[in-house]
């Protein structure tokens, strides 16, 4: 038992873009309001539906509880992605830093060797 197709409103059927309704109907009894949800089935349906399911002995749940529950689970993961985005960005920033100063220590080293081995050249060449 799945979940129809959620309702839209008059605007979409007018070219308006489509707007989805929180209302669901049951798959078994189009006319019944959505209202549980069955754990073992994944499943929406309605009050007529949940004998079916508590006679099988399914971990039934209201869906106002349910929603909130994930409401609050999104919540939760929107606020650790957003810490994770500034960590990002700060490491970003340090990695940034950290390898201009690489870069520049590196670029003074080899000139360092460049300068040496010049002269070391020149030695050789006086020498001979």
């Amino acid at each position: 038992m799945g979940v129809a197709a959620p309702a839209t409103d008059a605007g979409a059927a007018a070219g308006e873009g489509v707007k989805s309704s929180p209302i669901r109907f049951c798959d078994i009894h189009p006319s019944k309001k959505v209202k549980f949800y069955c754990k073992n089935d994944r499943s929406f349906f309605c009050s007529k539906c949940i004998l079916k399911h508590t006679e099988m002995k399914h971990e039934v749940i209201q869906i106002s509880p349910k929603i909130e529950e994930m409401k609050k689970m999104i919540e939760e993961m929107v606020i650790e992605v957003d810490q994770h985005d500034q960590s990002i960005s700060v490491n970003e920033e340090l990695y940034n830093k950290l390898e201009m100063k690489v870069r520049k220590k590196f670029n003074e080293e080899v000139d360092k060797l460049e300068k040496s081995f010049r002269r070391i050249m020149d030695q050789l060449e006086i020498q001979h």
